[in-house]
């Protein structure tokens, strides 16, 4: 029986970084993600607290976007609009 692949997805703090520098800073930012896709294409998931529940919080996806990042930019995919301040 062959071994299943587990694919681990590959955080990226830059690509992060350029994506929230053009939305802008949502309020009650939880926290964004970068994950690698394939080649140079990721996934960022920008997260939000929704509501606090005694110690819980309950959090959602604000914004999501596909990005193609060469050269330390984004040159493809989705287009980011700024968004907050």
């Amino acid at each position: 029986m062959a071994k299943k692949e587990i694919a681990i997805l590959q955080h990226n703090e830059e690509v992060a970084t350029k994506v929230l520098e053009q939305l802008g800073k949502p309020p009650n930012l939880a926290g964004i993600r970068a994950n690698l896709v394939w080649e140079n294409w990721y996934r960022v998931n920008v997260r939000v607290v929704k509501e606090k529940k005694d110690m819980l919080h309950v959090m959602s996806i604000s914004d999501s976007f596909l990005v193609e990042f060469k050269d330390g930019k984004i040159c493809g995919g989705d287009k980011i609009q700024r968004k907050y301040e």
